[in-house]
């Protein structure tokens, strides 16, 4: 299976034109405080200059605000926000969520994203998205019910994403709470995205380690805060791309 790579923290059009010819499969828009951040004009002229196939992502802190009206003004593939908030964000139809874990605690609650959750909801918000055996649907409160679509193409639909506790820090999960979440997100049968401190000269050996299903990367490949280096993000989806076609090692169980 493909590993899947997201850039994050774009804010100039050059710096969408970089990651998508490296070959990224998503890039992430910061909406939400951060030296990262783009504005309402800043997002939308960096929508258009991203090409078809490639997934735009809305990245949201864990207490979003004022960036809700940007959601509904751009037709996001997906809405990146941490656990707690993503159950409560309303997104735009046809939107996915992609939940934020920053620690081990939050993976026990992988629940919240996995297949009995659905069941267990008899009324979901408006704009929710539930996940479920082979799919995700966008769930619609007023029509009452669940339509989702198997997908097309590489996406980061139906995953979660597990990162450093500080994101956008380049600070990196601890590798036995990584492990762990890996192994429960696995048991659930839900693919992890793997972010934190990811950087072109460790994310082969974060790869070989645990497997993750995708890698995220932002500050790991910036010449300064906020401003990316066009060399560093080509290392990074090469060295991602080399290491996911390499023999996987045995996946040791958490201690």
């Amino acid at each position: 299976m493909k590993l899947l790579v997201k850039v994050c923290g774009l804010r100039t059009v050059r710096e969408i034109e970089v990651a998508c010819d490296a070959g990224a499969d998503a890039v992430g828009l910061v909406l939400s405080p951060s030296p990262r951040r783009v504005e309402r004009r800043e997002a939308v002229q960096l929508f258009d200059a991203i090409p078809p196939g490639v997934e735009r992502i809305a990245v949201l802190g864990p207490e979003p605000g004022e960036e809700r009206a940007l959601l509904c003004a751009l037709p996001w593939d997906g809405v990146q926000a941490p656990i707690g908030a993503a159950i409560e964000t309303p997104v735009p139809l046809g939107a996915y969520f992609l939940p934020c874990l920053r620690s081990v605690h939050e993976g026990a609650a992988l629940g919240l994203v996995g297949k009995k959750r659905a069941a267990d909801r008899n009324q979901p918000p408006h704009g929710t998205v539930l996940r479920a055996p082979g799919w995700v649907g966008a769930w619609d409160g007023r029509a009452g019910r669940c339509a989702g679509t198997a997908p097309r193409r590489p996406t980061l639909r139906g995953h979660i994403l597990l990162d450093g506790p500080t994101p956008g820090s380049g600070t990196p999960p601890r590798r036995g709470q990584a492990l762990q979440v890996r192994h429960r997100a696995a048991a659930l049968g839900i693919p992890m995205i793997l972010a934190g401190g990811l950087r072109p000269e460790n994310v082969a050996e974060a790869i070989h380690a645990l497997r993750p299903d995708g890698v995220d990367v932002s500050s790991g490949v910036e010449a300064s805060p906020g401003r990316k280096d066009p060399a560093r993000i080509h290392a990074f989806v090469r060295e991602a791309r080399e290491a996911a076609r390499s023999p996987p090692p045995t996946l040791a169980p958490p201690r």
